[in-house]
Formats: C-alpha cells, structure tokens, sequence
C-alpha cells in the first residue's frame, strides 16, 4: 500500500482510478468512514483496514460497497 499512497501523492490528476484484485474483506461502513458504502459484505479483515485506510487519506471510495449486490453476485 505504500506504494500506491507514494504514487498517488506524487501524481495529481482530476480523476484516480486504482484497480486492482486487493483480496479483502470491508464488510459495511463502520462509524463515520466515507471511502466505503453500505453494501459491504462479510466480516472486515486486517487488509481490508489498510485499503480503507489508503482510501481514506487519499479521499478515494471503494465503489464496490456502494452498489447492491445481488446473490449471484457476490464473491463469497
């Protein structure tokens, strides 16, 4: 994650998109964090606390736990 933060704070553009497979957990928002939505699923893990994190101090959103998710189509 260090990586990306120094790429991130080194680069400035309008729009920053990170893409990636992190291989996390950020199950719903938790207290006042604005990096992700209510659509979480599953039980945080440490890696998901450092990419939120990483969002947080970098104003980014996690879109994925902001769309409703059907059955089909989650991942667990």
């Amino acid at each position: 994650y260090e990586d990306i933060s120094d790429l991130l704070n080194d680069n400035y553009t309008q729009f920053t998109i990170v893409m990636g497979y992190f291989s996390v957990n950020i199950s719903k928002t938790e207290g006042d964090e604005v990096a992700t939505g209510h659509f979480g699923f599953g039980h945080r893990n440490d890696r998901g606390d450092h990419l939120i994190e990483l969002a947080s101090s970098n104003k980014l959103k996690i879109n994925n736990a902001f769309t409703k998710k059907g059955a089909s189509r989650r991942w667990i």
